[in-house]
């Protein structure tokens, strides 16, 4: 669904997406309005709203049965047997 929505885009289609996942408007939109308890709160690019956020999160596939990295000074926690999410802060002052 994503392919097609982005090549109807970008043969200049106007398209309304209503998502609750970020990553899912990343990929498909340029420009995003944020709704919430029915106000609208943000209506930037998605550029301009990425650089505003404080923290990127990683997901990372491990190799079966290989033991858990340390990461001192990270959050991050097991989703499951294979997976590692991992959230790193971004610097203050770079855009």
């Amino acid at each position: 669904m994503g392919a097609f929505l982005k090549d109807l885009n970008d043969k200049g289609t106007t398209i309304i997406l209503t998502t609750h996942y970020l990553e899912e408007a990343e990929m498909l939109c340029r420009n995003i309005g944020i709704i919430q308890h029915g106000a609208l709160v943000e209506n930037t690019s998605m550029k301009n709203l990425l650089s505003k956020l404080k923290s990127e999160t990683f997901i990372l596939d491990l190799a079966a049965k290989s033991p858990l990295p340390r990461l001192e000074g990270y959050q991050y926690r097991l989703v499951d047997t294979s997976t590692l999410e991992v959230e790193v802060l971004r610097e203050t002052g770079h855009q």
